[in-house]
């Protein structure tokens, strides 16, 4: 759920804490899966295949064409559909990762609350989400969802560009920056491995339900002849 201290300290230099507390999506029911898991030893998970073609950058979503989700989350999902999808092309993200994470962190409710003080949509903590906002220009509400959403689109980017690999960077948005070290030095642990496999689990569900913008047409159509026009 997280983006916690030691995301903030990895991001915006402040002090970290020494231990990380655990992130509350991991007791959260994974949607169906169709796809292969990830393997166990740490390697980079690959984009799911088959279905959809990715979507560089949606314009709005379909969820009925997403059959991980239940009656009540696809009303959820219409009603953040929006903030998510315009922060994912903001931080130049998959759209799909970004509503796989929001699935996963908060089940689509901007208004979900953690144990540990997480909130809204991506479960961002109250310190990281000021600072972030503020890096961003933005007033902090993490309730808003499209501040929220802005938010962790950001840490997201950042973190994918750091460490160059999907599994990596959701690790380290889960349990920080240093669990991501770990586990590209000695594999991705089976806690963070569960919450990494239903993210992607996730996204390959929801990028079914993308609607990509239509290719202009290369040629206007042909104009009708008037009957004076020359043959």
């Amino acid at each position: 759920m997280l983006a916690r201290r030691l995301l903030l300290a990895a991001l915006v230099g402040l002090p970290t804490a020494p231990n990380r507390p655990r992130s509350q999506a991991t007791d959260a029911p994974a949607p169906t899966a169709h796809e292969r898991p990830p393997s166990a030893d740490g390697d980079t998970i690959p984009h799911p295949s088959g279905g959809a073609p990715p979507c560089d950058v949606a314009r709005r979503i379909d969820p009925a064409r997403a059959p991980c989700l239940s009656a009540h989350e696809r009303a959820r999902l219409v009603r953040v559909s929006d903030p998510l999808l315009d922060a994912a092309a903001e931080a130049s993200l998959d759209p799909a990762l970004l509503l796989a994470v929001a699935f996963v962190e908060s089940r689509f409710d901007p208004r979900a609350r953690g144990p540990r003080g997480a909130r809204g949509l991506l479960q961002i903590m109250p310190r990281t989400g000021r600072a972030v906002a503020r890096a961003l220009g933005r007033r902090y509400r993490p309730l808003d969802p499209r501040t929220n959403a802005a938010v962790g689109a950001h840490l997201l980017r950042r973190l994918l560009d750091r460490f160059g690999r999907t599994d990596l960077a959701l690790v380290a948005y889960n349990r920080g920056p240093a669990a991501a070290v770990r586990a590209a030095r000695a594999g991705v642990g089976p806690r963070a491995h569960r919450y990494v496999d239903r993210v992607l689990t996730a996204r390959s569900c929801l990028a079914a339900a993308l609607v990509c913008p239509r290719a202009p047409n290369p040629l206007p159509p042909p104009a009708a002849r008037g009957p004076d026009d020359p043959k």
